[in-house]
Parts: structure tokens; sequence; C-alpha cells
């Protein structure tokens, strides 16, 4: 887009010019805001429903970027590709729902090993969908992978819980979310995307909110608030990384959030992840870091 046509922000190039410093700098930034909204979602848990965090997430975000961007509302119609925002953003929509509905009832560290297998799936998409190269040995990092995540889920035990299939959700959802990101990265400013993600989840959650609603106090409105900004802030940079490498590149980054989920979950609430999270948390990342060093 030029200046004349595009939200007059961060604009996104014309064509695909590849820094990986740059996109890895913009990615782990993103990663470590949206590590922390994690933690304010799971204090806001106590006291809140899901459905309001959920809302309170869309609305702050789209009052957010008015703030930033006052002229996206216009630039929405005048999007080149809005059935893929707006695709995009309903896939994104499910993911924050079940992962925020996780957080709720899983520790940090286990809700956000099992969420891994989302960069898992966005490795093996990115041949069907976008048509980049993914050789054998990234086929065996992935499939290693996921025998990472079934260790940590330990499927068929007393140990499962039904609370796990949501961070599974969670990963469907921001797969195909994030591998159909380069489509509108690279013709569009970021910021427009941001834009379909709020006032599509808003409209959503707007509607269903009323059943589950609790008044909050004045910390509760601050949580909500913050959890909306974050978020915001973390997905406009995580596009603009897109915009800069190959999403089979950037996958093995979502990694770091389950160190900053660590930490948190260890100092904030005193959760410290067992066995079985550690060795398939393990076999997530080194599988992750092959898939990153490997052309």
């Amino acid at each position: 887009m030029t200046q004349d046509s595009s939200i007059p922000v961060v604009p996104a190039p014309k064509v695909f010019v590849e820094n990986r410093g740059k996109a890895a700098a913009l990615f782990l930034t993103a990663i470590t805001l949206i590590a922390t909204m994690d933690v304010i979602v799971k204090l806001a848990s106590s006291s809140l429903s899901t459905p309001q965090i959920v809302w309170g997430r869309y609305i702050s975000q789209v009052i957010a970027i008015m703030l930033i961007v006052p002229a996206g509302f216009l630039a929405c119609a005048r999007s080149k590709v809005p059935g893929m925002h707006v695709a995009r953003a309903l896939f994104m929509f499910a993911a924050n729902f079940a992962f925020m509905a996780a957080l709720r009832y899983l520790p940090l560290a286990e809700a956000n090993v099992i969420g891994l297998a989302s960069p898992l799936l966005l490795t093996a998409l990115t041949y069907p969908v976008l048509g980049e190269k993914v050789g054998i040995g990234r086929w065996i990092a992935v499939a290693l992978g996921f025998i990472g995540v079934l260790i940590v889920l330990q499927p068929g035990t007393a140990l499962f819980q039904w609370a796990a299939v949501l961070p599974l959700m969670m990963a469907i959802g921001a797969a195909f979310y994030h591998v159909t990101t380069p489509f509108v990265a690279r013709v569009e400013d970021p910021a427009l995307s941001i834009y379909f993600l709020g006032i599509i989840g808003a409209v959503v959650m707007s509607a269903i909110v009323p059943w589950f609603w609790t008044q909050p106090d004045l910390l509760g409105w601050t949580m909500l608030l913050v959890i909306g900004v974050l978020g915001t802030i973390g997905h406009i940079l995580i596009v603009r990384a897109f915009a800069y490498a190959p999403a089979s590149m950037l996958a093995p980054f979502f990694y770091v959030h389950l160190i900053w989920a660590t930490i948190y979950g260890w100092f904030i609430f005193g959760d410290l992840p067992n066995l079985p999270t550690i060795i398939g948390g393990a076999l997530i990342i080194a599988t992750g870091i092959y898939v990153y060093r490997t052309k």
C-alpha cells in the first residue's frame, strides 16, 4: 500500500526482503509482551469469567489501535484482501478464547508446552499453504516435536485432564492464523490486520459477554485494559516480523514463550514444571532449534 491508501504507520514492504535479524528481534519482543499478558489473564481469571477477559482483550485492542492509528477504519474498507483478514481474525479469535480458558485451569508452563504444537503445525503448513520448502529433516523434527507434546499431555493416563484439549485448540487456530500472515504482511500495513482482529473479536464477544458478566472493580478494569494493550502491541510486532522472514524460520521462536511461562509460573504462582513437562518441553525446544538452523 502507498501512504495515500494505507494506515500511515509501519508500512509493509511492497516486496519481500529477508532480514532475519530484524525479524527475530521483533518476534522475541512480541513473545515477551504476550507471555506477560498471559500472566495477567491468569490473575484476572480468579475474579472474572473467561468471556469477560476475552471481551476486554478485544475491546482494549480496538481502543488502543484507534488511538495509535485513528484512520484505520477507513483503511479497512480499502483493504486488498478483506476476506483473508476476516478468516485470520476468526482463527485468532478461536485460538485466544481457547487459550485464555486453558489458563484458568492449567499451570502456565503446561498450557504453553501443549500450545507449542502451534509452531510445529505452522512449520508443517508452510509447504501446502505458502509453498515454502520443508526438507525431510524438518519433517522429522516436527514429528519428534509432537512426541514431546504427547509426553507432556500424557493421553490415556489418569493424569490427563480435559482442559489440556484447550491449548491444542489454540494451537490449531494460531497455526492457521500465522501461516496466512505473510499474505497480508507483504502487501498491507500490519496495523490493518490488527484492526480486523479487534473489530471482529469485539463484535462477537459483545454479543456473548452479557450472559457471563461479573462487575469488575478498579483492578479488574485495569487488568482488562493492560491485557488488550499488551496483546495489541505483541501481535503488531508478530505481523511485522513475518514481513522480514519466512514463516518456517520464525516458528521456533515461539518456544521462548515456554521459557517466560516457566519463569512467571515459578515466581508468581509457585508452579514448577513436572518431569514429563520438562522432558517434553526439552524435546520440543530441541526440534525447534533444529528447524531454525536447517535450511
